[in-house]
Protein backbone atom coordinates (compact mmCIF):
# COMPACT_ATOMS: atom_id res chain seq x y z
CA UNK A 1 0.00 0.00 0.00
CA UNK A 2 1.12 3.51 -0.70
CA UNK A 3 -0.60 6.87 -0.68
CA UNK A 4 -0.23 9.51 -3.41
CA UNK A 5 -0.99 13.13 -2.63
CA UNK A 6 -2.19 15.92 -4.92
CA UNK A 7 1.18 17.66 -4.70
CA UNK A 8 2.82 14.65 -6.41
CA UNK A 9 4.46 13.14 -3.33
CA UNK A 10 3.94 9.47 -2.51
CA UNK A 11 4.58 7.34 0.56
CA UNK A 12 6.90 4.35 0.49
CA UNK A 13 5.26 1.06 -0.58
CA UNK A 14 4.37 -1.24 2.35
CA UNK A 15 3.50 -4.90 1.95
CA UNK A 16 3.82 -7.57 -0.69
CA UNK A 17 3.80 -6.62 -4.35
CA UNK A 18 2.14 -9.95 -5.25
CA UNK A 19 -1.44 -8.80 -4.65
CA UNK A 20 -3.81 -6.85 -6.86
CA UNK A 21 -3.39 -3.10 -7.05
CA UNK A 22 -6.53 -1.01 -6.54
CA UNK A 23 -6.64 2.75 -6.92
CA UNK A 24 -9.20 5.40 -6.10
CA UNK A 25 -9.19 9.13 -5.70
CA UNK A 26 -11.06 11.46 -3.42
CA UNK A 27 -13.24 14.23 -4.83
CA UNK A 28 -12.79 17.81 -3.68
CA UNK A 29 -14.12 18.02 -0.12
CA UNK A 30 -14.37 14.22 0.28
CA UNK A 31 -12.76 12.67 3.36
CA UNK A 32 -11.98 9.12 4.48
CA UNK A 33 -14.19 8.63 7.54
CA UNK A 34 -13.65 4.91 8.32
CA UNK A 35 -11.42 2.02 7.28
CA UNK A 36 -12.43 -1.66 7.33
CA UNK A 37 -9.45 -4.00 7.64
CA UNK A 38 -9.42 -7.73 6.88
CA UNK A 39 -6.46 -9.79 8.03
CA UNK A 40 -5.07 -13.28 8.31
CA UNK A 41 -2.43 -14.58 10.71
CA UNK A 42 0.42 -12.98 8.77
CA UNK A 43 -0.92 -10.10 6.73
CA UNK A 44 -3.60 -7.61 5.84
CA UNK A 45 -5.82 -9.20 3.16
CA UNK A 46 -8.02 -6.26 2.31
CA UNK A 47 -8.98 -2.70 3.02
CA UNK A 48 -12.21 -0.86 2.40
CA UNK A 49 -12.33 2.89 2.76
CA UNK A 50 -15.61 4.54 3.66
CA UNK A 51 -15.69 8.17 2.68
CA UNK A 52 -18.00 11.06 3.35
CA UNK A 53 -19.54 10.34 -0.09
CA UNK A 54 -19.63 6.52 -0.20
CA UNK A 55 -17.45 3.38 -0.12
CA UNK A 56 -14.30 2.59 -2.05
CA UNK A 57 -11.76 -0.18 -2.10
CA UNK A 58 -11.48 -3.90 -1.94
CA UNK A 59 -14.50 -5.73 -0.52
CA UNK A 60 -13.40 -6.93 2.90
CA UNK A 61 -13.69 -10.73 3.35
CA UNK A 62 -13.84 -12.87 6.51
CA UNK A 63 -12.47 -11.39 9.74
CA UNK A 64 -12.56 -7.63 9.75
CA UNK A 65 -12.41 -4.74 12.14
CA UNK A 66 -13.66 -1.20 11.79
CA UNK A 67 -10.98 1.35 12.54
Amino acid sequence: MSISYNDGTETVWHGSKDGKRHQFGLAQGEDITQVLVSWSKDCVEGLQFITSKGMYGYQVPRRSILM
